[in-house]
């Protein structure tokens, strides 16, 4: 058996968190453990690399809130994920490597990346563009929104297993 990587150990983790304290996303998620890790790493690198340019950054920001929105992603959704990346950072990183300089530059991306996203959402949420939400979600309907006919749809050596988190 291969060992896990300690990127998988991240991801895994991630969505460990993420399933165990906000089950009803787990229908956004339809790619597998593996696919969706790699996706979420991905869009963590491109995130980072963009973000020595404003605009770039920006325009990918708010095309991700867009995709989001259609797949009924709330705008309070992401505090529940901006909590489990960085309890995943944390968990896999350690104290000592996730020290309080660390924890504060990760706080800065993920505020420039809501800078972005969260108008977005709340636009999308107050002129009742959004899609419908999932089956069990943590929020209730909103009468405003239309049904969508489109269904959901993804986005995109370790001691955690990977099995787990898509079960």
């Amino acid at each position: 058996m291969l060992q896990p990587s300690c990127i998988s150990w991240f991801y895994t983790t991630f969505y460990n968190r993420l399933f165990d304290i906000h089950p009803a996303c787990k229908p956004l998620f339809n790619r597998g453990i593996i696919g969706q890790g790699n996706f979420l790493v991905k869009m963590i690198s491109l995130t980072l690399s963009q973000l020595r340019n404003p605009n770039t950054f920006k325009q990918t920001m708010e095309s991700l809130a867009e995709r989001h929105c259609e797949w009924g992603v709330r705008g309070v959704e992401y505090g529940i994920v901006g909590d489990v990346l960085f309890y995943s950072l944390h968990f896999v990183l350690g104290d000592e490597a996730f020290n309080e300089q660390v924890q504060q530059a990760w706080w800065k991306v993920y505020s420039a990346m809501l800078t972005h996203i969260l108008p977005i959402c709340i636009r999308h949420e107050r002129d009742g563009t959004c899609n419908i939400p999932r089956k069990g979600a943590i929020y209730a309907p909103s009468t405003s929104c239309p049904v969508s006919s489109k269904g959901s749809t993804s986005i995109s050596t370790c001691p955690v297993s990977v099995d787990r988190a898509m079960t």
